[in-house]
């Protein structure tokens, strides 16, 4: 049991310890230093004393059908556990020694001062294998709100920068983080950005390009006699505006419900997000504008001194069909 100090006794069954046996050996890691969560991490150099396991080579020449061979009630922590690996150690079947060294250390009657030895290089090189490993899983290191090193690393690949001193992440800064592959490339087509707000913002998304438009024409463009570069029906535009199909994309959101509508009206926070998020993703300088459609039967019947002019005031809304509204 371990001293008030420590406070962290864990008795396990021999049926639970059957069963991290089996299990692989950076998993059984993990699982060792969640049971023992106020322990010393596995590796530090701070207090290896103080650590939720010990490891130790396999004192035998079979065959290993597992790369652990046992887990038992540590006899060296006071409240641990005793891992013997087939893995991995200076003796054993995975030993890089000679065999005489596993062949005394089976044989000896006494106490074994030799894969006592050992397993002080066992316990540590084995440790740091698992540290090793553990460096690039991500789902391990992550933090809450995407401060690890690797979700910050990943996230300046696609131009978020990191977050510097106490500042904290947006849960949506971490929702972009599978999107890397995509958001990472040079270009960036309508439907990935279809994808990317639709899983930041859980709701469906679809891009309609090519949205007919007038744009002006700058005075020093415009047609005039005299003009340079002017040639009768190849360069000549008359008027102050010229139809255009390229310059423009619709984003659709929907269908969702009217109150889910409300939180992206214009000086609403996720209104205000949804444009920040398609200024990042969006790198073309494009004119956009954001339609919603709003489930049937959702909108409200138009009172006097209720709603907004113009976003959510309709006179007779349909109830059959999802309404359709043009931010």
């Amino acid at each position: 049991m371990a001293d008030a100090e420590r406070r962290r006794t864990l008795d396990l069954s021999p049926e639970a310890r059957e069963a991290l046996a089996l299990a692989p050996f950076f998993q059984l890691a993990e699982l060792a230093q969640r049971l023992y969560p106020t322990a010393v991490k596995i590796g530090s150099t701070r207090a290896p004393a103080r650590e939720a396991v010990r490891f130790k080579g396999n004192p035998s020449f079979a065959f290993p059908a597992a790369e652990i061979a046992s887990v038992e009630p540590s006899e060296e922590l006071e409240d641990g556990l005793d891992v013997r690996l087939n893995l991995f150690g200076l003796y054993g079947p995975s030993s890089p020694l000679p065999t005489s060294f596993t062949e005394r250390i089976i044989h000896s009657e006494n106490a074994n001062a030799l894969g006592d030895f050992l397993d002080l290089f066992n316990h540590r090189l084995a440790s740091l294998l698992y540290l090793v490993w553990r460096q690039y899983q991500h789902h391990l290191r992550f933090e809450h709100g995407g401060v690890d090193a690797i979700s910050q690393a990943v996230a300046a690949l696609f131009g978020l920068p990191p977050l510097v001193g106490e500042e904290a992440a947006d849960d949506r800064r971490i929702r972009l983080l599978p999107y890397v592959g995509l958001l990472a490339m040079e270009s960036r087509s309508a439907s990935s950005l279809a994808r990317v707000v639709s899983h930041v913002f859980s709701i469906p998304c679809e891009i309609e390009e090519f949205i007919p438009r007038w744009i002006s024409i700058p005075d020093e463009a415009r047609f005039a006699l005299g003009g340079e570069g002017m040639e009768l029906g190849v360069a000549t535009i008359l008027g102050e505006a010229m139809p255009d199909v390229t310059g423009q994309f619709r984003i659709w959101c929907g269908p969702m419900s009217f109150e889910r509508y409300r939180d992206f009206l214009p000086n609403r926070p996720d209104s205000e997000e949804l444009s920040r998020l398609i200024d990042f993703v969006v790198r073309e300088p494009l004119a956009r504008d954001v339609a919603f459609r709003i489930e049937a039967g959702t909108t409200p019947e138009w009172a006097l001194g209720e709603g907004e002019l113009g976003w959510t005031t309709w006179a007779a809304p349909s109830h059959d069909l999802p309404v359709e509204a043009l931010i």
